[in-house]
């Protein structure tokens, strides 16, 4: 079920940072999603990563303290990951090669109730067939109260929708399926979680393909998309959005 998502990201591994981070919109998106983060949870804190690519978010926040349990389908990123915890000589990331939807395994390993909370970032779940599973297995990992905080690709994004070229239901990353979600949507499939808050990223910053390449406009636009990203209908109307769940 999760071979071509594996094969995929196994491929891009070794380029996937700079991918990521090569755009200034993407890096203002990953430093806002770090920022966000690290407000959510705490020093000592036992979270999951779940779908953690090589580390982006994993490193920075172990480097707060926080203790990470780092999850992904793809050897190829897991070995990037590895890397650097042994160049930052971190010791407090454990790393389990699963694709998400087989975290029920962890519980064998860890205990129900064992974590305070958990991350997705930059739409894994996107990817994931089956949510409703995984929003099941992630509900009997996290303690009372431990949060959850995704970031998924919006179906809803104004840009597309003002050129009246609206996302689709379904689209393709090369020989992975993957769902465009809208915030209601995807909240309805953690009725057994309760919701904090939706907040809109990617609203009016533009995104790599943008024609808008002057970085001036770009990190006004940014400041314009912190400023309403909890604000309606804006919250719901970014090229992503995020969605805080507690238990």
């Amino acid at each position: 079920m999760y071979k071509d998502i594996e094969v995929v990201f196994d491929e891009s591994s070794e380029k996937y940072d700079y991918d990521v981070l090569k755009n200034l919109s993407r890096r203002l998106m990953y430093y806002f999603i770090i920022e966000y983060l690290l407000m959510n949870f705490k020093k000592e804190e036992i979270v999951l990563d779940l779908g953690c690519g090589t580390g982006l978010e994993a490193i920075p926040l172990a480097k707060k303290g926080i203790n990470i349990v780092a999850v992904d389908v793809s050897q190829g990123m897991l070995q990037i990951l590895k890397r650097k915890i042994e160049k930052y000589q971190i010791k407090n990331i454990k790393i389990h090669k699963l694709a998400i939807g087989e975290i029920s395994s962890l519980i064998k390993i860890y205990g129900e109730e064992s974590f305070d909370g958990a991350y997705s970032i930059f739409g894994p779940l996107n990817s994931e067939p089956n949510i409703a599973k995984f929003s099941y297995s992630l509900f009997k990992l996290l303690k009372p109260k431990g949060k959850f905080v995704a970031s998924i690709i919006n179906r809803w994004y104004i840009y597309d929708m003002l050129k009246f070229k609206p996302r689709m239901e379904f689209g393709k990353y090369k020989d992975i399926l993957f769902k465009y979600y809208t915030p209601f949507e995807f909240i309805l499939s953690f009725k057994n979680f309760r919701l904090n808050e939706i907040l809109g990223i990617g609203i009016f910053l533009p995104q790599p393909k943008s024609i808008i390449k002057n970085e001036k406009l770009i990190n006004i636009l940014f400041k314009l998309d912190k400023h309403i990203s909890k604000r309606f209908p804006f919250k719901y109307l970014g090229t992503d959005f995020i969605v805080n769940f507690y238990k």
